[in-house]
């Protein structure tokens, strides 16, 4: 990882723009990356856009086109 990645405090639910469902919620966010904690299995070499909401001076959701690397099954 090339940056340090930070652990969110809240909880931030994101949204599949295409679809408008909740897909899970961000469980750390880096500037080059994030973990999100999935309801179901993604797709690997898949392309998503999600939509989340961050706080911030502006108050603007975030928006972005996310290429997924990486899945691994979490340890419950």
């Amino acid at each position: 990882r090339r940056s340090r990645r930070r652990a969110v405090e809240t909880s931030i639910p994101v949204t599949n723009t295409m679809t408008g469902q909740v897909v899970g919620q961000i469980a750390n966010l880096s500037v080059d990356g994030m973990m999100l904690i999935a309801h179901r299995p993604i797709r690997s070499n898949a392309l998503y856009q999600f939509s989340f909401h961050l706080t911030d001076a502006r108050g603007k959701p975030v928006q972005l086109e996310m290429l997924q690397v990486y899945a691994a099954q979490a340890a419950l």
